[in-house]
């Protein structure tokens, strides 16, 4: 599992690696492809399917939490 860090939209993201100790550029990475990702807004895996299902369980989650 990796860790993308951007440090400004468009930047060349900073990527953790839990199998390497260095940060590094992702243009320095050629063996990552992006297969999950997410961010505080968003979160991408296959297209809007799974969107719509990340959305639903925010959705859920608020629901019980006003209970």
């Amino acid at each position: 599992m990796v860790l993308a860090y951007y440090p400004a939209a468009g930047a060349d993201p900073l990527i953790l690696d839990n199998l390497d100790g260095r940060m590094r550029l992702a243009s320095e990475r050629a063996d990552l492809v992006p297969v999950f990702s997410f961010n505080d807004d968003d979160l991408n895996r296959g297209g809007v399917p799974m969107i719509r299902r990340w959305r639903d369980l925010q959705q859920r989650i608020k629901a019980e939490q006003e209970l």
